[in-house]
């Protein structure tokens, strides 16, 4: 491709594609890279790179790398604003493709897949993150949930109390164990929400078998079954620990057992 035709690539022209040409992001005599919209999907634009044949061959040892980061970037452009990353905005990542394709033309393939394995690092991580944020938002929307259902009930039922405190419980294991859980991005948005609330669910049933077996005498007999803010705080407790009620309720089966024997 001559210099006279690539010059002819302006934002708001048309590509040989007929697709509008919406930001020039470098020109040389011989190739243009530019962002264009995508047929497919008006709302996500493409790179796309134009140039001389001989820089075919350099460019299709990248293209799956590519492939690959323009992939996994549309998930960064799901879900709400407030939960997005600054910095997995677009912009980092075009920056990325168009140093790649630049170091393709010049015949540095090892340099290219570099940077582009190391942008897929990043989009990973970056995606990862926000699998625990909504991970967590599910469980503290429940929090919130159980806190207005707590202060507009007029009957302030103590399986209640034990229930909110089971939910706080599961919340805080989830913030304080955030780093240590492993989340799949990919699941979707409404799934990882899903997830925090099921684990603040299983929280909340904690927290009221807590209070039951107190209650019966079979749990911290010391406390008494009228002291709210005591099994209030065994509540949390039993929401918090993922092992608490199984190994009681592992106890009275084994008491259980040996009584039959």
């Amino acid at each position: 491709m001559d210099a006279e035709n690539i010059y002819k690539y302006k934002a708001g022209n048309f590509d040989k594609d007929n697709c509008k040409i919406l930001k020039i992001l470098v020109q040389g005599t011989d190739f243009v890279i530019y962002k264009r919209d995508n047929l497919e999907d008006l709302k996500r634009p493409e790179i796309y790179f134009l140039g001389d044949e001989k820089y075919n061959e350099k460019i299709c040892e990248v293209s799956v790398n590519i492939s690959k980061v323009e992939s996994l970037s549309e998930h960064m452009t799901l879900g709400p604003k407030f939960m997005k990353h600054k910095m997995c905005g677009p912009k980092f990542v075009e920056n990325d493709l168009v140093y790649a394709l630049l170091c393709a033309t010049r015949g540095d393939v090892s340099n290219a897949n570099q940077i582009l394995t190391g942008t897929l690092n990043k989009i990973d991580n970056i995606m990862r993150l926000r699998a625990k944020d909504y991970y967590r938002s599910g469980s503290l929307i429940l929090v919130v949930l159980m806190i207005v259902a707590y202060y507009t009930l007029r009957v302030k039922h103590p399986f209640l109390v034990a229930a909110l405190g089971g939910t706080i419980g599961a919340s805080l294991s989830i913030s304080i164990n955030l780093d240590k859980i492993k989340l799949d991005y990919e699941n979707g948005i409404f799934s990882l929400i899903w997830l925090g609330c099921n684990r603040c669910c299983i929280g909340m049933i904690c927290g009221i078998i807590a209070y039951a077996a107190i209650h019966a005498d079979l749990l911290f007999g010391y406390i008494a079954s009228t002291e709210k803010w005591g099994f209030f705080i065994i509540s949390i407790i039993a929401g918090f620990s993922e092992t608490f009620i199984p190994n009681f309720i592992n106890r009275i089966e084994k008491g259980i057992q040996e009584e039959g024997d």
